[in-house]
Parts: C-alpha cells; sequence; structure tokens
C-alpha cells in the first residue's frame, strides 16, 4: 500500500507514504445522559505534506453499499475530516471555535455545527495520535458531547510497531 496515492491527489515534496494501522475510537453522549460508543480500525496511509500530516484509509460499507474513503489532514491547531462514498461531509475542528459542515447521504444532507471544545495533536514514536472533544448539533437539535481519539500507527513487517 505505501506510495500509493488512494484517490486523493496529495502530491508534492513531503515524507513518503507509510502504512498505518488507523484507530478510531469515538463517544456520543445525548443531552439526556445516554451515551454510545464507535470503535472503526482500518489499515491506511500516513504521510507528511508542508504543516499538515495526512491519513488516508478506506472504511468498509454496508453490504451493497460501496463505503467511503477518509482523508485526516492534522495540523497543530485544526483537524480536517474528509469523507467520499457513502456519506460525503468536510468537517473542520479548531479549538474554541464553531464550525459549520452539511453531512450528505443517499437521503439528502443534514446541516451541522460543530463546536470544538478540545483539540490536541502529537506525535508519538510509531506514529501520530489526535484528542478532539466537541459539541454537534444537527439542525436546531440539542448539542451532542462528542470524544474522538484518532491513533495512526506505523506497521512493521504486518504488525504495529512497538512504542
Amino acid at each position: 500500500m505505501a506510495g500509493r496515492d488512494p484517490g486523493w491527489g496529495l502530491r508534492g515534496p513531503g515524507t513518503q507514504p507509510e502504512d498505518v494501522r488507523v484507530l478510531l475510537q469515538g463517544t456520543q453522549t445525548l443531552p439526556d445522559g445516554m451515551a454510545g460508543d464507535t470503535v472503526t480500525e482500518a489499515e491506511g496511509t500516513l504521510r507528511r505534506l508542508g504543516d499538515a500530516w495526512h491519513i488516508l484509509f478506506a472504511e468498509a460499507g454496508e453490504e451493497g453499499r460501496g463505503g467511503t474513503k477518509t482523508h485526516i489532514a492534522l495540523r497543530e491547531h485544526s483537524v480536517e475530516v474528509h469523507k467520499r462514498g457513502d456519506v460525503e461531509v468536510d468537517f473542520l475542528f479548531r479549538e474554541g471555535e464553531q464550525t459549520r459542515a452539511e453531512y450528505r447521504t443517499d437521503c439528502g444532507g443534514i446541516p451541522m455545527g460543530i463546536l470544538t471544545r478540545k483539540l490536541q495533536v502529537r506525535e508519538t514514536g510509531t506514529g501520530l495520535m489526535a484528542e478532539l472533544g466537541y459539541e454537534l448539533s444537527a439542525g436546531e437539535g440539542p448539542g451532542i458531547d462528542c470524544r474522538i481519539l484518532i491513533e495512526a500507527d506505523k506497521i512493521v513487517n504486518g504488525k504495529r510497531k512497538a512504542t
């Protein structure tokens, strides 16, 4: 997989793409206190271009669906998440800022607001880690408290590189 451009057109001077295991762990807490967790694991690539690290990976679709290509661009003070496929969205997270996005599916679009409360991006000995805490609102409804941990660990000899 390393060295391949998975369709995002990320070219130019920077580091060579490296194979990584991507782990996204999320928690969403509704206003009534009910919480749900999500975990997404995938293999992808990590590379640095300019001031940003780029994680590229594909998420499997539901049966009969094509899936979604995901591109996460991480900078010191912002994280962008771009999805194309079964769902399409462009999220921008900046600590202390309110941003807007439209979550698009076959059934239509949903306008969303994002108030980022926490954003931390750091390099680890084996790749990258980002922590996001934000309030997500859809339409006029109450906000949902969300937390996401993003990890991209380099793969060496088919295994995650030891810390």
